[in-house]
């Protein structure tokens, strides 16, 4: 059974607070998800339910991170705000 076909798990991004605001905190959050993903087979839902606002520079750092984790991501439950940040920041990682 690979990544894709094994049941996954979720990552509640709202565990580290409501507005992702930071580099920093980006880092931070990134590294729990890559730790635990190191642990733990299978898809990854990354769940941003109940995020109010993530700005470019937290969601680099978070983004970094799922795009090394391939096909084991999918995201849920981003409002306009969040997905408006996970976006321009993709958009700049296939620019670059």
């Amino acid at each position: 059974m690979n990544a894709a076909t094994s049941p996954g798990w979720t990552f509640y991004v709202r565990d580290h607070g409501i507005a992702l605001a930071t580099r920093n905190r980006g880092r931070q959050v990134a590294e729990h998800l890559s730790a635990l993903a190191a642990e733990r087979p299978g898809l990854i839902e990354v769940n941003f339910d109940g995020c109010e606002v993530a700005t470019a520079p937290f969601m680099d750092e978070l983004l970094r991170v799922c795009k090394a984790l391939g096909d084991r991501i999918i995201y849920s439950c981003l409002n306009e705000d969040v997905h408006a940040a996970l976006t321009f920041v993709e958009n700049r990682m296939a620019e670059s």
